[in-house]
């Protein structure tokens, strides 16, 4: 018909940029390097159980556990991303799996866009074992602001959010985001449960 716009149909990889990395490079059987930074006054172990449970189910094998304390200041060092990093690039590791993307990125050292250059270049990928959703509660790490996730465009890159309490909303990006609660831990006989 005339007029009629025509609409593209995608994949959900098509549509979301990491998903795109992700398969383009992630295969089973793949070889993983963990890395984590558990938030200030949390225990990264739960972190690293929701990664090796996520690895398992993608069936890639995990070849270290590398982690970083909290950073008071984004500008630190962080000798454990620094470390996930040489996996790959030695090839000691095909691809980083994280438990939240705000992980592997700081407001003082790597971007988020960085990241997936770096990523992108080598032919590697970067997984998460969590991702936000429609009515998740999360902590917007740019904005450092609490907020439930209102909707989300992973075509455009926003994420709405509305406090807790209520209020105005807000938009992030996606990648920006971090789970407020527990980590949960994905269980292969179909129930998640939380490990705190």
């Amino acid at each position: 018909m005339a007029g009629t716009p025509v609409v593209k149909q995608c994949t959900p990889s098509e549509r979301d940029p990491i998903m795109r990395t992700h398969s383009a490079h992630a295969a089973n059987g793949s070889t993983v390097v963990v890395y984590v930074s558990a938030p200030f006054g949390h225990s990264k172990e739960p972190l690293l159980a929701a990664c090796r449970s996520h690895a398992d189910v993608q069936g890639w094998r995990v070849s270290a556990e590398l982690s970083d304390e909290p950073l008071a200041d984004s500008r630190q060092p962080r000798p454990g991303w620094r470390q996930a990093k040489r996996f790959v690039v030695t090839g000691l590791a095909r691809g980083i799996l994280t438990y939240a993307l705000p992980m592997v990125t700081t407001k003082g050292n790597e971007d988020y866009t960085d990241v997936l250059n770096w990523v992108e270049e080598r032919a590697s990928f970067l997984a998460a074992a969590w991702r936000p959703s429609q009515g998740a509660v999360v902590h917007d790490t740019v904005a450092e602001r609490t907020g439930i996730i209102v909707a989300l465009d992973p075509v455009g890159g926003v994420a709405w959010l509305r406090a807790t309490t209520g209020g105005r909303y807000w938009t992030t990006a996606p990648e920006a985001l971090h789970p407020a609660g527990p980590a949960r831990v994905h269980d292969p006989s179909g129930g998640t449960g939380d490990r705190a």
